[in-house]
C-alpha cells in the first residue's frame, strides 16, 4: 500500500504518532512534505483540499467525513487548519482522499479497509 503525499512535521507528535501507524502495517509514502520547510496557509491549503473526492479530518476522538463540492469551505477550514493558521499535520492524500489529523482507532480502521480491498481485487 502507499501514500500518494504526506504532510508532516518532525519532532511533532501527532505526526510521529501517524508515522509510526503506518510503518507499522508496512505503508510506504510516496512523497512527504516537510510542514516546517512548506507552510500551507488557508487560501493554498484549499487549493489542495477541493479537488478530492473525500475529506476526513481528526480532532482528538472526532473523526468527521467531508465532501468537498457539497460542504461549506468554511467549516472543512475550520477543521483542517491548525491554532496556527496552517494546514494541520499529519495530512496524507490517498486515492483522492484527504486524511487531515490523527485519531488512531481511524488509522486502524483505514488499514483493515485498504488490506480487505487489496483482498478483494487479489481475488477476482
Amino acid at each position: 500500500m502507499k501514500i500518494d503525499w504526506a504532510y508532516l512535521r518532525k519532532g511533532w507528535q501527532s505526526s510521529k504518532k501517524a508515522q509510526e501507524a503506518l510503518a507499522a502495517s508496512n505503508v510506504v509514502i510516496e512523497d512527504t512534505v516537510d510542514a516546517r520547510k512548506i507552510r500551507y496557509d488557508s487560501e493554498s491549503a484549499w487549493q489542495l483540499l477541493k479537488s478530492a473526492k473525500k475529506i476526513v479530518t481528526a480532532t482528538g476522538k472526532k473523526v468527521q467525513n467531508w465532501n468537498p463540492k457539497t460542504d461549506d469551505k468554511e467549516s472543512i477550514l475550520k477543521q483542517a487548519m491548525g491554532r496556527s493558521g496552517n494546514l494541520r499535520v499529519p495530512t496524507l492524500l490517498v486515492d483522492n482522499m484527504y486524511v487531515i489529523g490523527f485519531n488512531s482507532e481511524f488509522y486502524d480502521s483505514l488499514m483493515k479497509e485498504w488490506f480487505r480491498s487489496i483482498n478483494r481485487l487479489a481475488e477476482k
